[in-house]
């Protein structure tokens, strides 16, 4: 038997009828190895009896029902600490899941073994049914980003219920901020972009129901501003290393790369005069071993660095006719209209 390789954490307070609808539509995925948790954040209606309905049925999901109410933050958080499956996701009970959303996810995320996480689209309505906002509906196929900050904090970017997370991530995470209220999902996010790629699936994979009496739209303005404020500081923290150390990395690669154009021109002292930098800044080597290999060997072999200077032509070449290619039809249809200034 396939062991379980996903848990959704499925929040819930005082919505009986919505929560069925969330519940069915994790039943209904295509892919069955998973489990449910239902967090009820002590409801005093008729939510245990529909949970336990499907648990008498269904042995994928577990029923926590808290004495004392904590809050949607909190019970998120709580559930968070109980994740202990290869990959998860969170649900609120207003929200549904479309039946393909743990197959295609698992499917991105096992052939980009790196991205912390998955983003499939969602579409965002009222609950009759007026749709408001379509997500990744103007992205590509599936989009791949080292540096995904940017892209979490995008206009089409969207809700969590539609993301699928990897275990992995919690290690930099160990726990749902509290005081980003409102905008846990968010901050959630935005960590796990400064430390994992992450992934973009155009194909939809959940409904976000616009709720006028859901957290977020009565959330305190005050409240509000304050977990913006407080995710702003927290983030930009994390952002000030992390952009610190991608300049760093930008750097040294435009440093290696002048370095390597002068040796193919012949200019070997000034290559050489770059490996001194590389050894001090460039800890991994990347850079400073391959320049320091070339251009000892371009010194003492001058046919060798002749062979490099015809293989560094040919790649200029090859990429200039790649350009070429890629851009025709942009150059066929705004050619005309440039030259017409």
């Amino acid at each position: 038997m396939e062991k379980l390789k996903v848990t959704t954490i499925l929040t819930t307070y005082r919505r009986p009828k919505r929560l069925k609808r969330a519940i069915e539509s994790v039943l209904q995925q295509t892919y069955s190895h998973f489990k449910l948790i239902v967090l009820d954040d002590a409801s005093d209606d008729g939510t245990r009896e529909v949970v336990m309905s499907y648990c008498d049925e269904d042995g994928r999901i577990e029923y926590i029902c808290h004495k004392k109410n904590k809050g949607m933050g909190a019970n998120f958080n709580f559930g968070y600490q109980l994740i202990d499956t290869p990959y998860f996701s969170f649900l609120s009970d207003d929200d549904v899941l479309l039946p393909n959303f743990y197959e295609d996810s698992l499917k991105q995320m096992e052939k980009y073994p790196d991205v912390g996480c998955c983003a499939g689209g969602s579409i965002q309505m009222s609950e009759d049914g007026e749709i408001t906002k379509i997500t990744l509906k103007e992205r590509k196929e599936e989009e791949y980003y080292e540096d995904g900050i940017t892209e979490v904090m995008a206009d089409d970017f969207p809700n969590w219920n539609s993301v699928l997370f990897r275990h992995e991530v919690k290690k930099q995470i160990p726990s749902l901020s509290l005081d980003a209220a409102a905008l846990q999902d968010f901050d959630f996010m935005l960590k796990v972009s400064l430390d994992h790629p992450i992934l973009l699936m155009k194909k939809i994979c959940a409904f976000f129901i616009d709720q006028p009496t859901s957290f977020t739209r009565l959330c305190d303005p005050m409240t509000h501003w304050k977990a913006s404020r407080f995710t702003h500081q927290e983030v930009i923290v994390q952002m000030e290393n992390f952009l610190q150390n991608r300049f760093h990395a930008i750097c040294l690669k435009r440093l290696y790369f002048l370095a390597m154009r002068h040796l193919g021109r012949g200019n070997i002292k000034i290559a050489k005069s770059v490996i001194p930098i590389l050894d001090q800044e460039d800890l991994d080597g990347v850079y400073y071993f391959p320049l320091k290999i070339l251009a000892g060997a371009s010194e003492k072999i001058p046919l060798f660095l002749h062979v490099l200077s015809l293989m560094m032509k040919l790649r200029r070449l090859i990429k200039k006719r790649v350009r070429k290619m890629r851009f025709h039809d942009y150059r066929r249809v705004y050619w005309k209209w440039y030259e017409s200034f």
